[in-house]
């Protein structure tokens, strides 16, 4: 039953990834993207380095590029501009804004997010929705954070922070 449920959350991630792409394709029509894209570690990538990935985007060991709007799965990831669906690493995810879901078991961090952040370590400078994990740390935030540690500007709460 909850393998089904988990199975079920993940295809309905995948596909809002490609709603949402293809709302954001037709704003930026003229941008070279690719739908899938390997990373093993940069610069071996295939296909070949894209600016963008609007779909799916797999990073073996590591991977990085500007934009992402879809899903994006690996060890470490880093979207150095852009980041639109969901991000989920074993280790790191790392993007400057984001609007939708970072999952990682160790930390995610994000200069602006509107969404969710999920993990041991979570970091933002603008946080527009919730974290959870054991330390949660934004500068400035508009919703929850969930851990044993929260910090925000001006305020460190145990348990819940909002």
């Amino acid at each position: 039953m909850r393998k089904n449920i988990f199975i079920s959350i993940f295809i309905v991630l995948v596909l809002c990834g490609f709603l949402l792409a293809e709302t954001d394709l037709k704003a930026d029509i003229k941008e070279d993207f690719t739908p899938l894209q390997i990373s093993i570690y940069p610069p071996v990538v295939a296909p070949t380095p894209y600016d963008r990935v609007t779909g799916l985007r797999i990073n073996i060991l590591y991977g990085e590029v500007a934009k992402l709007t879809g899903y994006d799965m690996g060890i470490v990831q880093k979207v150095s501009e852009e980041t639109i669906g969901v991000q989920e690493a074993l280790l790191a995810n790392i993007s400057r804004d984001m609007v939708g879901i970072q999952l990682a078991a160790i930390y995610n961090q994000v200069e602006n997010i509107q969404g969710l952040q999920f993990g041991f370590l979570n970091k933002s400078k603008y946080l527009n929705g919730f974290q959870i994990g054991l330390v949660n740390i934004a500068e400035d935030a508009k919703g929850i954070q969930f851990g044993l540690i929260n910090i925000r500007k001006n305020s460190i709460m145990p348990i819940i922070n909002w």
